[in-house]
């Protein structure tokens, strides 16, 4: 079982002038595998149907020899933009200065993280801005508009969390043209996330990946007072009882609740009577009776917490376990409702 994986959209600003991207994608790829030195397993899907063509890529968490693959962030962030950058100013030449001005103000009404929000990011980490160039200015002017963006006497202020809300938007902007697919003819309707509170129940109306890579589902249910509610499912147990279902099904979004668990109870619990340390052979001494599986079952949810930070494994095996570590499972937790903040399940698989 890999311990991660690695997604990335590679997002060509000439995407149509390079036509077909698989070898602009395997030449990012070979790059890739040559800055981290070694062979990288992936796949990618190719995406034609926005304004600018792009390809997702899945990378696989482990290197050939079964060791974990780490990318680091500044790579990821930035190398392989400039990388790609690089490629096509190879295949294409320099850009023509009426190239880049034609598509600074195609970036104004964007709906996503454009290179006129980056630059006005970094000129707001000092406070107000003030700009005079006409794209950013028009640009502020269609992030206050969406609410991103705030006009004040000592200038413009960007929200705060400007780039995560936008991709939120664009996220959003999907769902709706998933739903308007399924739906020919029908006037555009609102669709919300369900809500995090409150369990959701109503009529299948779409569940379908969120792309080709098909890790992610997208599930719209119409509930019975005609709201359109909607969740993204990744989870292989959402998956499986979804996977029977059709449209018509009667299904429902439970909102997941961050808890310690009683494993995490065990583990503090063992810990404090072994000087802060776990393993598998530690709990079987000090509780002999405990279910080898219950065992197993901690210690693969330590590794996981483990890849995150919140504890230490040493060389021989053993994790290092804090007095805190109900407060870092109960982190842990929070962080993986973040990440799923629904349960699915099927009251009727007919309609």
């Amino acid at each position: 079982e890999d311990p991660r994986h690695f997604r990335m959209i590679v997002s060509a600003e000439d995407g149509e002038a390079l036509g077909d991207l698989r070898s602009f994608i395997r030449e990012v790829m070979a790059g890739l595998e040559a800055k981290l030195g070694t062979r990288l397993e992936w796949l990618a899907v190719d995406h034609h149907d926005t304004d600018n063509p792009h390809t997702h890529v899945l990378i696989r968490g482990r290197r050939p020899d079964g060791q974990e693959l780490f990318i680091p962030s500044r790579l990821i962030s930035s190398g392989i933009r400039e990388q790609a950058q690089d490629i096509v100013t190879r295949v294409l030449g320099p850009r023509l200065g009426v190239d880049l001005v034609h598509e600074r103000f195609a970036d104004i009404g964007r709906m996503a993280v454009t290179p006129l929000d980056r630059e006005l990011a970094a000129a707001a980490r000092a406070g107000a801005i003030m700009p005079t160039r006409p794209d950013l200015i028009a640009r502020l002017e269609r992030l206050e508009g969406w609410g991103l963006a705030e006009r004040g006497t000592d200038g413009w202020r960007l929200d705060g969390g400007l780039a995560t809300r936008l991709r939120a938007m664009a996220a959003h902007e999907d769902v709706v043209r998933a739903v308007a697919s399924v739906q020919p003819g029908r006037e555009p309707r609102l669709v919300l996330e369900a809500d995090r509170d409150t369990p959701v129940i109503g009529e299948l109306v779409h569940l379908g990946p969120v792309d080709e890579i098909g890790d992610q589902f997208l599930a719209v249910v119409e509930t019975g007072s005609g709201e359109l509610r909607y969740a993204r499912f990744e989870r292989p147990q959402d998956l499986a009882v979804l996977g029977g279902a059709e449209p018509g099904a009667i299904v429902s979004f439970e909102p997941n609740v961050a808890t310690v668990r009683a494993s995490d109870q065990a583990v503090a619990r063992i810990a404090a009577s072994s000087g802060g340390i776990y393993s598998t052979r530690i709990h079987g001494e000090l509780e002999p009776n405990a279910d080898h599986r219950l065992v197993a079952a901690n210690v693969r949810r330590l590794e996981v917490m483990r890849r995150m930070g919140l504890v230490q494994r040493s060389g021989n095996g053993e994790f290092i376990v804090g007095r805190d570590h109900l407060a870092n499972a109960m982190a842990f937790e929070e962080r993986m409702v973040r990440r799923a903040p629904f349960s699915a399940q099927v009251a009727s698989y007919w309609s």
